[in-house]
């Protein structure tokens, strides 16, 4: 089995990052280019190409955090070990999210992945340190934005901007980081604090954070490059579990922590593999009629490249959406965030939505885990 976990590692890690990758819409870094990095993962072409790079790149960091601990130990425990590690990884949300956007945080991410090879098992010369050292500098380069004027004026991506309303912006990102990557592997890799490569690990997290930060010109808008710390984590957490493997039956308890760790992570996961990050939109045009209206929306971008039907921005003025709505015959697709629609003009939208007309159909999609992200549809009849 050992010499199956790094390529097995691989192919399902890249089978996950490119599922359904043609079908989600951009994000609003995709949508902007504020994704493309000093090298252009593309080679001229759009943001589809740049997030096959992204899923190889993601799919390349999981199988360096398995090598690490394959080239550690030998023995069953350390085999044990090295598969829970395997599937912490393949179920890591933030490397998830990473590796299936277009944009530095796949890139980022392979780049720690080394650096953590390094702290865990390295070469035993100086100059294979010194090249696995080059090796990843060279991702951390194609990461560097092209030009940062577009990144700074991005919108903060929904889930970054969930946890700074509920908290602030710094308390917000810790509890943004924790969440994302797992409640349950947190306190496991701060256990792995007290191993020997511990502490380098743990410089790595700040570092990671330190990182994504800088990438996002000093203020968080994309939850990718937050992705940077991941690496870090899961390797703490697998020098946890070695702690674990060395007692009596340690290989049974070390399978059975992480499959514990990987069940808290899994709502989170399921969300992102079934709708792609934040909202569902996929899931709700393919439950929207074949109307010929046009589509209103707070959010056109995402939706312009996945149907026929024309989209248009909905009306920020208060005049305006009355007119529309009292003129009947209106198609709206609304995406909403903790009860609240998202990228409105006014906090009352929704109210305003369903005091006005009564609807005749309504579509109510939303993720599967704690996040209240939903995406809603409104049809109004027109008037006779």
């Amino acid at each position: 089995m050992r010499p199956l976990l790094v390529p097995g590692a691989f192919l399902a890690a890249l089978a996950l990052r490119t599922k359904g990758w043609r079908d989600l819409p951009p994000t609003a870094a995709e949508a902007t280019d504020a994704w493309r990095g000093l090298v252009d993962p593309t080679l001229g072409g759009g943001f589809e190409t740049g997030r096959l790079v992204a899923a190889v790149a993601g799919a390349l960091a999981v199988a360096v955090v398995v090598l690490a601990f394959t080239r550690r130990d030998r023995s069953p425990a350390g085999t044990s070990v090295a598969l829970a590690v395997a599937g912490l990884s393949l179920l890591d949300p933030l490397g998830l999210a990473a590796g299936r956007e277009a944009g530095p945080g796949a890139f980022v991410q392979l780049a720690a992945a080394f650096a953590a090879l390094l702290a865990l098992a390295p070469p035993p010369t100086l100059l294979g340190r010194g090249l696995l050292a080059g090796l990843g500098v060279i991702p951390l380069v194609a990461a560097l934005p092209v030009a940062p004027s577009p990144v700074s004026s991005l919108p903060a991506d929904p889930t970054v901007a969930a946890w700074a309303d509920l908290a602030g912006a710094i308390p917000g990102g810790a509890l943004l980081l924790l969440h994302h990557l797992g409640y349950a592997l947190v306190p496991l890799a701060l256990a792995g604090l007290a191993r020997r490569p511990g502490l380098r690990l743990g410089l790595g997290v700040l570092a990671g954070v330190a990182l994504g930060s800088v990438l996002d010109q000093g203020a968080l808008h994309r939850l990718s490059v937050a992705a940077a710390a991941s690496p870090f984590a899961l390797a703490l957490a697998g020098l946890a579990l070695e702690r674990l493997a060395e007692s009596e039956r340690g290989g049974r308890a070390v399978l059975g922590v992480a499959a514990l760790v990987a069940a808290v992570n899994a709502p989170t996961f399921v969300s992102d593999v079934r709708s792609g990050q934040r909202f569902p939109w996929p899931i709700a045009l393919k439950r929207l009629d074949d109307g010929g209206g046009p589509i209103h929306t707070t959010l056109p971008a995402p939706l312009r490249r996945d149907t026929d039907r024309q989209v248009l921005p909905l009306p920020d003025d208060e005049a305006a959406l009355a007119a529309l709505l009292d003129a009947g015959g209106a198609t709206l697709l609304i995406p909403v965030e903790g009860g609240r629609a998202w990228a409105a003009a006014t906090d009352d939208l929704l109210a305003t939505i369903e005091r006005r007309r009564l609807a005749t159909f309504e579509v109510r999609v939303k993720r599967f885990d704690l996040y209240r992200f939903e995406v809603r549809a409104f049809i109004f009849p027109p008037r006779r």
